[in-house]
């Protein structure tokens, strides 16, 4: 419904559908630095939902692969709840 983006210092989105979740940071919607992809899971009877990173760009190039391992452990790129719950911990939900 709406396509007009005021003029800001910094552009910042987020995606949903029935599958997937993304965000992101840029200068603008041309211009996108780092944006980030994965499923997430739904508990309607607890109003949340639960989100899983498996994905990571930089400039629209995909560098899921180059991400340093103390990174992917700290945003949790590719675990699901499961894991987190083996681990003790609760993955990143709102």
């Amino acid at each position: 419904k709406y396509t007009t983006f005021k003029k800001v210092p910094i552009f910042a989105f987020a995606v949903l559908d029935d599958t997937y979740f993304g965000n992101g940071v840029g200068w603008n919607e041309d211009n996108i630095l780092l944006s980030l992809r994965g499923p997430h899971d739904l508990i309607t009877r607890r109003r949340q939902m639960i989100i899983n990173v498996d994905d990571v760009f930089l400039a629209a190039r995909k560098v899921t692969d180059n991400v340093p391992g103390f990174l992917k452990n700290g945003m949790g790129l590719g675990k699901r709840p499961i894991d987190y719950k083996r681990d003790g911990g609760r993955p990143p939900a709102f």
